[in-house]
């Protein structure tokens, strides 16, 4: 199994020993990676470099899996999560090859070099930033990567672009009403246009007050505030939404909620149907 250069031939072969029961059943992504780790831990040029990266694996990258050979099949990890972490590792080793061919430490290496060596790629930041953190955390170095900022209100979207949205669907009389509610249960209860175009005459309840759309089994209270879209498309010529258009899925209120209660606190429903 040593002489195998190919990961996946090291996996293969250990799924034909356990399958034919000479080997006991464990962890072959495990096995495989501690296969890599072996045999790529020795490129590093420097013993310090070497130790710091196998220290780094073992408590911080891998902290379940100090005992690879032996893991508990609850802790079991997929192929994926050790590809991440492989690829982590590359570049944490990088950079402290950049730290010695400048002639610098750890503990010397500016700041201002540590920038102009990011090259602005999203997988090298999420490699040196938990890195830069763990040696900040152990004193080993004071070097600082940010992490990447998450946006969850959409692609250059400000944060009230939501409501911006919403109250233009409502107020707006000239768009047609099965794009108009189309884009509120988007925008208001982030169901999937598959789901939406599905919807039949049968599931608003225009009786009810509130009225309620059901998806699913429980039915959701529809806004108070304007009504009058959700009576003009369940009464609509099509049988379903399935004509419908609308944007793309903007940040999620949970079902079963009324859309108001998203809205922040100095906010109400009147202001969300008021324009600013």
């Amino acid at each position: 199994m040593t002489r195998a250069h190919a990961g996946q031939s090291v996996a293969f072969l250990l799924s034909l020993l356990i399958r034919s029961g000479v080997l006991p059943d464990f962890d072959i992504q495990a096995a495989r990676f501690e296969h890599w780790f072996q045999r790529w831990l020795p490129t590093v040029p420097h013993p310090e470099d070497r130790l710091l990266l196998r220290r780094y694996c073992t408590w911080e990258l891998l902290p379940s899996g100090r005992s690879l050979r032996g893991r508990p099949a609850t802790a079991v990890r997929s192929g994926s999560t050790y590809q991440k972490v492989r690829a982590a590792l590359k570049r944490c080793a990088a950079l402290l090859q950049q730290i010695r061919a400048s002639g610098e430490t750890l503990t010397t290496y500016p700041q201002r070099s540590l920038d102009g060596f990011l090259t602005g790629s999203p997988s090298q930041r999420d490699a040196l930033a938990p890195f830069t953190r763990w040696l900040r955390r152990h004193r080993l170095s004071r070097l600082r990567v940010e992490f990447r900022s998450h946006r969850l209100e959409g692609r250059d979207y400000a944060a009230d672009h939501r409501w911006t949205m919403a109250r233009a669907f409502i107020t707006r009389d000239d768009m047609d009403p099965v794009t108009r509610v189309s884009g509120l249960l988007v925008l208001f209860y982030g169901l999937h246009l598959t789901r939406i175009a599905a919807i039949t005459r049968a599931q608003v309840d225009t009786t009810a007050r509130p009225m309620t759309l059901t998806v699913g089994t429980e039915p959701i209270e529809l806004p108070k505030s304007s009504p009058k879209q959700w009576s003009s498309c369940s009464t609509a010529t099509a049988p379903t939404l399935g004509s419908s258009r609308a944007g793309t899925r903007a940040d999620r209120s949970p079902p079963g909620r009324s859309a108001v209660d998203s809205v922040k606190k100095d906010s109400s429903p009147a202001a969300l149907v008021s324009p600013r």
